[in-house]
């Protein structure tokens, strides 16, 4: 057995604890090396690291991984089967940056410090390229604004960090996370949008003048408040004109490198959902599947879609393969250029939703349930500005009645 305290040439001490057993059953034994002032230092000191080592405090490892190294496993042993390709795909886009600045480290070497110089390194101007920098005309100015990550982005390096060393932990690579011990990038608040009478309406009023196809599409975003990938996953049997519902249990979506894919789940699962239609919008969906019927068989062999009428998404490409969720985007800011709104988002179409069932006094539950949120929680959250209105509404409705009984 290995001396527990051993003062080396160089004024050293070498600490031996030996606690636990190896794979072929001998003792384990654990070294650490400090600097002493005389032996009872190293004494009292050794000590403490024993408590360390029968705690479970020291991490042993045969080959001390680098933060890059531990990237790629993180990737396959957990990442892949936990998270949507989305989310994979924007992780290794994110991580790229990461590893220039710390992959090249030691898992256990990475400091607060470390972190802290690189998140300081995203506020500079500069570290954000042009990306309109070859169609970009010329005349116009690029700003050192242009040239800022925005804070959201930074936070974001900060939460991919934060479940790196949190998995690490877990898997007692490392004894705990420097990511904690780091100020959280700030997010300046956003004023909440609030979308007034005038902006629905003229949105609404808009659809009536679209073809058959895009006036479908705008009216089911903004009476189901579904998500861009829901709606343009959708296919003609999540679909019961008789019954009015629409069923949502998959989503659609563009992965770099392999175009359009139907990811055959939602966010979660409380996104799997029915909700109602109403019968106007029934009826312009039995006329535009007749018409998608009509126009599959026309198209002879050039129809690349499904043959089960059922299995034919609602919205298609010209050869009956779903289109890319962008296309949403492309029509939505042609269409609000075209009608003098101000541009619009796909999402957005979600909270306008969600404003207006607010404002009818919609119960919060029914609202949480047909946006396919995990808890009423998770929309008070969001929508918390327009609950606030609505919670105004509530005391006003007593001010008549309260005043016309005053004198009694």
């Amino acid at each position: 057995m290995p001396a527990k305290v051993r003062k080396r040439s160089n004024g050293t001490y070498q600490l031996a604890v030996s606690f636990g057993s190896k794979a072929d059953g001998s003792q384990m034994t654990h070294y650490k090396t400090i600097i002493a002032q005389s032996k009872a230092e190293a004494l009292k000191a050794w000590v403490l690291f024993a408590s360390e080592v029968q705690k479970g405090q020291i991490i042993e490892s045969k080959k001390s991984i680098t933060l890059d190294d531990f990237f790629h496993i993180w990737m396959s042993e957990f990442a892949v089967a936990a998270h949507s390709i989305r989310t994979q795909e924007t992780n290794i886009y994110l991580y790229k940056r990461i590893s220039k600045a710390l992959g090249h480290k030691k898992l256990k070497s990475v400091m607060p410090l470390d972190i802290q110089k690189f998140y300081n390194n995203l506020k500079e101007v500069g570290i954000k390229q042009d990306p309109n920098a070859r169609t970009r005309k010329q005349g116009k100015q690029y700003t050192k604004k242009d040239q800022l990550l925005s804070a959201t982005t930074i936070r974001k390096y900060h939460v991919l960090l934060h479940e790196l060393f949190s998995k690490a932990v877990k898997w007692q690579m490392v004894i705990d996370n420097p990511v904690d011990r780091v100020e959280a990038p700030k997010i300046p608040p956003k004023l909440k949008k609030i979308y007034s009478d005038e902006l629905i309406n003229k949105f609404v009023n808009g659809l009536y003048n679209e073809d058959l196809k895009h006036k479908i599409l705008g009216f089911i975003a903004l009476v189901t408040g579904a998500r861009r990938g829901e709606i343009m996953g959708l296919q003609w049997r999540h679909i019961d004109t008789e019954q009015m519902t629409m069923t949502i249990e998959q989503t659609n979506q563009y992965i770099k490198g392999e175009g359009t894919k139907i990811i055959k789940s939602t966010k979660n699962a409380t996104s799997m959902r029915t909700i109602s239609l109403p019968q106007y919008l029934c009826d312009l969906l039995k006329e535009y599947k007749q018409d998608c019927l009509s126009f599959s068989k026309e198209l002879g062999e050039i129809w690349q879609g499904s043959h089960d009428a059922d299995d034919i998404f609602v919205f298609s490409n010209y050869n009956g393969l779903p289109m890319e969720p962008g296309s949403f985007n492309h029509w939505l800011t042609k269409y609000c250029r075209k009608n003098n709104i101000e541009p619009l988002h796909p999402h957005e179409l979600r909270h306008i939703a969600t404003s207006i069932w607010i404002k009818n006094n919609v119960p919060l539950q029914t609202i949480s349930s047909r946006l396919g949120h995990a808890n009423t929680v998770t929309t008070q959250v969001i929508y918390s500005h327009l609950i606030k209105n609505s919670d105004k509404q509530c005391s006003e409705i007593f001010d008549d009645m309260l005043g016309n009984n005053k004198c009694r």
